[in-house]
């Protein structure tokens, strides 16, 4: 079972540099550069409006990640409200922590779209964008997709490259059920 962790606001002066840094990877955009890899999972996590209201204030709250036991330290306790939102984040695999940083990409809030996209930032042991949307079908079912482009970095990210991708596939389904009822 996991356990909720914590957030935490970021210092002034870490808040300053994370959004001072440039992103860790190229572009993203059309191809995917060598040695990227990429995957989209998504889950029905309710339905109706008040059930996508709900969904998308505790996406842009950190709620998926602190569900999933990932510890946050950001700008701003929620992803939209002081941008660029800045980000640390702490997941716990077996008995160690890996660390990342991370600036929010883009900010989604349309009538039937909610949720935001964040880029690493050099220093996080995998490069790449990873999205959290939450979206309303027109028969009312609440969805949650997570879509992620990336590859490891650190040297010990890259000598357990298989081990970091079905680590980030368990993350991703521990995240769709964050939301969940």
């Amino acid at each position: 079972m996991v356990t909720s962790a914590e957030l935490s606001l970021l210092p002034a002066e870490e808040r300053e540099r994370l959004r001072a840094q440039p992103f860790s990877y190229p572009s993203l955009m059309g191809e995917l550069p060598h040695g990227y890899w990429s995957y989209t999972r998504s889950a029905v996590i309710g339905h109706g409006r008040a059930s996508f209201e709900r969904a998308v204030a505790q996406t842009l709250g950190w709620q998926i990640h602190l569900r999933s036991g990932i510890a946050v330290a950001a700008s701003a306790s929620e992803v939209a409200s002081e941008p660029p939102t800045v980000c640390r984040i702490a997941i716990p695999v077996a008995f160690l922590r890996f660390s990342g940083v991370a600036r929010i990409v883009e900010v989604i809030a349309e009538p039937d779209r909610g949720g935001f996209t964040y880029g690493t930032l050099p220093g996080h042991p995998v490069w790449g964008e990873e999205s959290f949307v939450v979206s309303i079908a027109d028969d009312g079912d609440v969805s949650l997709t997570i879509t992620a482009c990336s590859r490891p970095h650190a040297w010990y990210a890259r000598l357990a490259t298989p081990l970091v991708r079905w680590l980030q596939l368990r993350t991703a389904e521990r995240f769709l059920r964050s939301l969940t009822p």
